[in-house]
């Protein structure tokens, strides 16, 4: 490998890594924010709803605090998924045919772990 080819890859590896940086902090300021809020509403409110499920996704549909909350924990586990597929795009990008594919897969093998937790 050359040393103008190696300087490329460098600077477009620092990229990713900047990427992969800001979308793992925004997952978790997201995710922090949504739960926090969740908790807020929940003492402000008349405490804890009797449809209240905490660790089911059908408290999406009930509203109210264990929406937020809810939602900030799917946020938070979908993080990962989202730096992967960022990663995936990167690899397009800079043709790494083998990259794409092993992050594609372990996309693949997440996306079967949320299936198969849901059934």
């Amino acid at each position: 490998m050359t040393g103008v080819r190696m300087g490329v890859q460098m600077e477009s590896d620092s990229r990713l890594y900047a990427w992969v940086r800001v979308a793992f902090w925004a997952g978790l300021v997201v995710s922090l924010g949504l739960i926090v809020a969740g908790f807020i509403w929940l003492g402000v409110g008349d405490g804890l709803p009797a449809e209240m499920t905490f660790g089911r996704v059908p408290s999406l549909a009930a509203g109210g605090p264990a929406m937020l909350v809810t939602l900030g924990v799917l946020v938070l586990l979908a993080t990962p998924a989202v730096v992967v597929l960022l990663a995936a795009i990167h690899f397009m990008v800079a043709r790494e045919t083998a990259y794409v594919a092993v992050s594609l897969a372990i996309v693949a093998m997440l996306a079967l772990s949320v299936v198969l937790g849901l059934l």
